[in-house]
């Protein structure tokens, strides 16, 4: 499958199935997500994210420090960057991939 990107300059290019994060994800991110009511997420930016990625988001609890076991799969459909999304962040789309 592959999508269609459109740079900050307007150029298109297509993206096909990227790479895959894995992601620790605190559970107040993770329940909407895991539901179907939360179809973004925003990240730091640093590890070269493109649409047509998987993200592997894994419920983490910050109080034990551990995985719960819980775990989601989306694929990322658009990322936006820059304007009132701050330096060095990004706001990805995604749909449910598997």
């Amino acid at each position: 499958m592959f999508d269609v990107a459109i740079a900050s300059d307007g150029t298109m290019e297509l993206v096909g199935d990227g790479k895959w994060h894995h992601l620790k994800t605190h559970p107040q991110y993770f329940a909407p997500m895991a539901v179907g009511i939360k179809e973004f997420e925003f990240r730091t930016d640093d590890r070269g994210f493109k649409v047509g990625d998987h993200l592997v988001l894994e419920e983490w609890n910050p109080d034990t420090e551990e995985h719960t076991g819980r775990v989601v799969v989306r694929r990322v459909t658009y990322i936006a960057r820059g304007g009132v999304i701050p330096e060095g962040f990004c706001v990805m789309q995604v749909e449910r991939s598997l």
